[in-house]
């Protein structure tokens, strides 16, 4: 880890670890510590794979931020050290008027419960644009095996990053709609765009050599696509 001594591990972990028997929790914190330890370690069990890598996207996370924080230190020594805060001016005593009423202690019955509020699996980032809880993109694993898995949340992924669409859940439209274009592609051996489309030779089809008029037509099509495949989707939410 780049000569760093410690690692942060997050207390929403126990959502994940909890799912898990003993023994399969034990094998996943070694082969945690053997990865913040640079021995690179590599597991055939998919259940310690699948909650292994968002607890390692998040320490690959955690680690950019600590490297950052040394270069600045180190730019911040060359100049002498951190630079002074400006003092804030101090808040004027006024004497006029009537001083504010103190507030009310709080009451005790007004607490909130923290624990009935955490959910019992939080999500995930496993795409720039789409999260999946753990056990949601376990059991996509599971149905459709973990390359196909990936391949969907690819799909969804340029979609909503294009689209600018959002869901409520992600693993709801997978299901919903990115499981059928995904088999589709397969059994026609063609990918299709953001919207339904396959893609056809990008060649001019025109005798006139017009490739103006063949982007203008493209464009129109990609157009009409879009809508169509949007109206026919309004409800994956």
């Amino acid at each position: 880890m780049n000569g760093k001594k410690s690692f942060v591990l997050y207390t929403d972990l126990i959502h994940t670890v909890e799912q898990l028997p003993d023994q399969e929790a034990g094998v996943l914190f070694k082969h945690i510590l053997d990865y913040v330890n640079d021995k690179n370690p590599a597991t055939k069990d998919l259940i310690i794979k699948i909650a292994f890598e968002p607890i390692k996207q998040q320490l690959k996370r955690d680690l950019q931020n600590w490297l950052k924080m040394c270069e600045k230190n180190t730019e911040n020594g060359k100049k002498g050290g951190r630079p002074k805060k400006p003092k804030k001016p101090k808040k004027p005593t006024g004497l006029n008027g009537n001083p504010t009423k103190p507030k009310k202690p709080d009451n005790v019955n007004d607490t909130v419960n923290d624990s009935e509020n955490v959910k019992k699996d939080i999500k995930q980032q496993y795409g720039e644009f789409t999260f999946l809880t753990t056990i949601e993109y376990s059991n996509l694993c599971e149905k459709h095996t973990e390359n196909n898995t990936k391949k969907m949340i690819e799909i969804l992924d340029n979609y909503k990053g294009s689209s600018g669409k959002k869901y409520k859940s992600d693993y709801r439209a997978i299901l919903s709609w990115v499981v059928d274009r995904l088999n589709g592609e397969k059994e026609t051996g063609i990918p299709k765009n953001n919207f339904g489309v396959n893609y056809r030779s990008t060649s001019n089809p025109y005798d006139d050599g017009s490739q103006e008029r063949w982007m203008e037509r493209k464009k129109e099509k990609d157009k009409l696509a879009k809508a169509k495949w949007e109206k026919e989707h309004a409800n994956d939410t």
